[in-house]
């Protein structure tokens, strides 16, 4: 189809049809318009018109190759997966902090980023962390700032155990809802903000996996170098192979 001197008959006798009648059938069942239709308003690449095997097994070359889903998975799924793996990395990170001194949690981390904290410590980072899932439920339900006063491992762990959870449970339920577009007024703030549903949501996502990332480092300059948290991959590649 690509060699406009070709005709549509010389394309069907060369895929193995009888007939130019066969083939612009049998094409058509497939593609829902006619060889002829496709050649006058051709696709930016003709891969767009290539079939899957009966394997469902899809070679790209010169160097691809695409495997089926043993499950098929949304884009709430995923989303769902982004939160979970925020959500128990944190459990993680903070655990590891409880094994260093309070002059380690204390000390400033050098490496700035706009918007997360001026002068971020280990400590700081965890905090804000938790207290971003407390600030979010609270402002969806009504309630008033968090109370960030224990700021210990063992009083984030604490925080963070009763936060992570209701702020699982909040995005499961929102998908299941479909209720991404839905918009709330933050009254935590002063004067009070419109946000959606799914803002939020993306938006503790991609600020957690800032903090994160920057936890981790942090640990792995404190010398605990074991951790897997701040890459969301490793996770959901796993769950995908389920």
């Amino acid at each position: 189809m690509r060699h406009p001197e070709r005709t549509v008959l010389d394309v069907a006798v060369e895929a193995g049809y009888g007939s130019h009648e066969a083939f612009t059938r049998a094409f058509a069942r497939a593609h829902g318009v006619t060889p002829t239709a496709v050649r006058a308003d051709p696709p930016v690449t003709f891969r767009s018109l290539e079939l899957p095997g009966a394997s469902g097994v899809h070679f790209q070359p010169p160097g691809g190759l695409r495997l089926p889903a043993q499950r098929k998975e949304s884009s709430m799924d995923v989303l769902q997966q982004l939160v979970d793996h925020h959500v128990d990395a944190l459990t993680t990170i903070i655990a590891s902090a409880g094994t260093l001194a309070d002059d380690v949690l204390d000390q400033p981390i050098t490496q700035s980023v706009e918007g997360v904290d001026d002068n971020p410590t280990l400590r700081g980072l965890l905090n804000a962390m938790v207290t971003q899932e407390e600030h979010w439920l609270n402002a969806l339900r009504g309630g008033d700032w968090p109370d960030e006063s224990d700021q210990s491992v063992a009083g984030l762990a604490a925080r963070h155990a009763v936060a992570g959870r209701g702020y699982r449970a909040f995005v499961a339920q929102s998908i299941a809802d479909a209720a991404m577009a839905d918009t709330f007024v933050d009254t935590t703030c002063e004067p009070p903000v419109t946000h959606t549903v799914g803002g939020t949501i993306a938006h503790v996502v991609t600020f957690g996996a800032v903090c994160r990332t920057l936890a981790v480092g942090a640990l792995w300059t404190a010398g605990i170098r074991d951790l897997d948290q701040a890459d969301p991959r490793p996770r959901l590649d796993g769950l995908a192979t389920r």
